[in-house]
């Protein structure tokens, strides 16, 4: 292991744009990356899954990652909290019939089936933003 990483210091040789990180990765530039779980089941690499509790994966542990900051290069502070990702239907979209249709089969059986083979852990549906706006195809599946 480095020295440098052991003392927690910033080595500016190690700081690399995250979609760089799987190609050092696979040219044998790097040893290990963090990575999201399912970068890595797409690209058929080894992975370990840290617990719940650091992964940032967990809304249940919202209340502790915000406990852990980051400061960045120009000096902004970051706070922990959870990783989620959303889909949404922008009301400029040239298809609505075709994104609805899309939507729906990604909260189906098969689709939530994609998801997880994929490595994504499934929360429970919920809507935000202006609700009144989500068509009620969908807003029938996920308001909470």
């Amino acid at each position: 292991m480095s020295p440098s990483i052991l003392k927690g210091e910033r080595n500016q040789d190690q700081v690399r744009p995250e979609e760089l990180l799987f190609t050092l990765l696979e040219t044998v530039e790097a040893d290990a990356i963090p990575a999201y779980k399912y970068e890595a089941i797409a690209r058929g690499f080894p992975f370990i899954s840290l617990p719940p509790q650091i992964n940032l994966g967990d809304p249940a542990f919202a209340g502790y990652y915000k406990q852990a900051s980051c400061t960045q290069l120009n000096g902004s502070l970051n706070f922990g909290k959870p990783i989620v990702f959303d889909i949404t239907i922008p009301n400029t979209v040239r298809n609505t019939e075709g994104a609805i249709h899309f939507v729906k089969f990604l909260f189906s059986d098969q689709g939530k089936k994609i998801f997880e083979n994929d490595g994504f852990k499934l929360l429970p549906l919920t809507a935000g933003g202006n609700k009144t706006a989500i068509p009620q195809e969908i807003s029938v599946l996920t308001i909470k």
